[in-house]
């Protein structure tokens, strides 16, 4: 891929693919081309799929001119000549997977589609863009599953893309919707019981076997606050009902919620509740 005139690039080539167990990953960016900026026309070496996080750009694919926006998603196939030009008004951002995969039973659907349509255009439901930024995440953060993880991310992306375009999405988007609200349930659950032993977010993620990005987003987009604002918030309720409730001293308090020293907990409680452990015990027990 030839850019011009770009201002922001994350971007892992894989000259030779990537050996995935589905096939082989070639290229995972995320890219912003700035207004009125180009991807110099090119030949596709694999399949590619282009997810737009904001702007919008002119695609030609074989001839072919679509203009993209913020929410769709590009296919392309392997051997096409394809060339972008940003719009003026904005950046043209967005996320680029190019893979070659093994044509499978699971993705047989995905590749009969591919036979009758070399490019399209699809609306996403958020689906897309969530497994992509997912599938994005691991290539910040690798480790030892990252590779069985781009696996599964790039076969749902393909099962998804079959499904926007084929009008299965409703379906699909309401099952996600019940996934998503038991993976936050599962979360704040775990916070209500372990709260008092856990000190940082990656020790919730780990131990419900999420992705901590993953968590973060999803908790916050469907609570309103931070899986941290909600772990400081339990910490802090049970915090004020033992200075109220209780004798007990501020030392003790603090390790009992989890608090690394007592200087920590009496810094983060101001901060969080407007007033000193001891000043709030004394204005609760002067309420009584």
């Amino acid at each position: 891929m030839v850019l011009n005139e770009r201002n922001f690039i994350f971007e892992k080539v894989f000259p030779s693919g990537m050996e995935l167990s589905v096939g082989r990953l070639f290229q995972i960016a995320e890219l912003s081309v700035t207004c009125g900026g180009t991807v110099a026309e090119h030949k596709q070496i694999c399949d590619e799929i282009t997810y737009v996080v904001s702007g919008g750009a002119t695609v030609y694919s074989d001839g072919a001119t679509e203009h993209l926006s913020a929410g769709q998603v590009h296919f392309i196939t392997k051997d096409s000549v394809h060339a972008i030009v940003a719009d003026e008004e904005e950046h043209f951002r967005y996320i680029c997977i190019g893979y070659l995969l093994s044509e499978t039973e699971e993705l047989s659907e995905f590749f009969a589609l591919c036979r009758q349509k070399k490019a399209f255009v699809a609306e996403d439901d958020s689906t897309i863009k969530k497994l992509s930024e997912l599938m994005l995440s691991e290539f910040y953060g690798w480790d030892r599953q990252t590779d069985s993880m781009v696996s599964r991310y790039l076969v749902q992306i393909l099962v998804s893309l079959h499904r926007l375009m084929t009008g299965k999405s409703k379906q699909q988007k309401d099952i996600e919707t019940v996934s998503a609200g038991m993976t936050v349930y599962r979360v704040a659950r775990f916070i209500d019981r372990e709260f008092a032993e856990i000190r940082h977010v990656k020790e919730v993620a780990d131990t419900l076997c999420y992705n901590e990005c993953y968590i973060s987003h999803l908790f916050r987009e469907q609570t309103g606050m931070t899986v941290k604002e909600y772990l400081m918030r339990r910490k802090m309720e049970e915090s004020a009902r033992l200075l109220t409730d209780t004798a007990q001293s501020v030392e003790t308090i603090s390790e009992r919620v989890g608090f690394p020293t007592a200087h920590t907990f009496r810094r983060a409680f101001k901060a969080y509740m407007g007033a000193s452990p001891t000043d709030y015990r004394k204005t609760a027990k002067n309420g009584r």
